[in-house]
């Protein structure tokens, strides 16, 4: 019997937004846009010479990115097929990036939240927040949503600008 092409979709769609979110998170060209110069790649034990401002805006920053790459992977999915998009769909596909696919995986952690509940309230609302709006939108949401992470001019001009950016990128 043969799969179609809308049913092939529905299927390997979790797995695919899943991945492209995974995927913005490790890409350090998006990271570059926001202004750093490449995705952090220090371990935790490092992480105690880094400034706690700092690394509170790398944490928003892998969250983010990993949020609006879901985002617009699901959008962009839904134009095409727009039957394949369900909120079972969407709620595979959230398991799969806080859970991983294998038991042991807890992709949570990876996303640098404390605890499993923590990763589930944070993912559901930013990505309640972009789902429903256009790219402009998204740019302001992702804005808003970096405010209280901004702790320098520097840096609020770098991330401003790099929402722009980011927020356009398919």
């Amino acid at each position: 019997m043969a799969v179609s092409d809308e049913n092939r979709q529905a299927l390997n769609l979790p797995m695919s937004l899943c991945s492209a979110a995974l995927g913005a998170v490790l890409d350090d060209g998006l990271w570059r846009l926001l202004g750093f110069r490449r995705r952090p790649r220090r371990g935790l034990l490092f992480d105690r010479f880094v400034s706690p401002d700092h690394l509170a805006l790398e944490d928003f920053c892998r969250r983010e990115l990993a949020i609006v790459a879901f985002a617009l992977m699901a959008k962009s999915v839904k134009l095409r097929y727009p039957s394949v998009v369900s909120t079972a769909v969407l709620a595979r596909a959230l398991e799969l990036l806080v859970d991983g696919p294998t038991e042991d995986s807890r992709l949570w952690a990876v996303l640098r939240f404390s605890h499993r509940d923590e990763a589930i309230q944070y993912l559901i609302e930013g990505i309640g927040t972009y789902l429903p709006l256009s790219e402009n939108d998204m740019v302001t949401a992702f804005q808003e949503r970096a405010e209280p992470f901004l702790f320098t001019e520097r840096w609020r001009a770098r991330v401003m600008r790099g929402a722009v950016l980011v927020c356009a990128t398919d």
